[in-house]
């Protein structure tokens, strides 16, 4: 057990530093999942889906360079399924005292991202997004 939650707290440390990087707003984690989002924290109307897929494609590239048990070479690296789509979300300060207070994102656009990641359909090791992001991703990219 204290090797998993160190490979955790090793991708999750990775992950953290990315997200300052690539200006991605840390929702939250859970276990080993970890949930960003782009124009929260920061207003990025034209370019949010553009950054994240960045992220996301830097991610999944860290990684890929990540042991699962740096003790165990033979087990190779960490792989992982990255998925993201775009969308309104309801965003709300959860928590019942100041020691708990935490932001979360509520709705249809979380919970298909998180169905994206979950998918074992979805092979490891690729970004995956929905045609509703892949399409903003196309007129961002046209913008840039």
């Amino acid at each position: 057990q204290k090797k998993v939650f160190d490979m955790i707290r090793r991708w999750h440390e990775c992950l953290d530093k990315l997200a300052q990087e690539k200006q991605v707003f840390k929702i939250e984690t859970t276990g080993e999942t970890w949930m960003g989002a782009t124009n929260c924290a920061t207003s990025q109307p034209h370019s949010h889906a553009r950054i994240m897929a960045d992220f996301a494609l830097v991610a999944v590239e860290a990684a890929g360079r990540i042991w699962v048990d740096p003790d165990q070479p033979a087990l190779g690296f960490l792989q992982v399924r990255v998925g993201f789509h775009s969308g309104p979300v309801l965003a709300n300060v959860i928590g019942s005292s100041q020691q708990n207070l935490r932001y979360a994102l509520f709705g249809d656009t979380v919970n298909a991202a998180v169905r994206l990641c979950q998918d074992t359909n979805n092979k490891a090791g690729l970004v995956h997004c929905t045609r509703q992001a892949s399409e903003l991703l196309k007129l961002q990219a046209d913008d840039a």
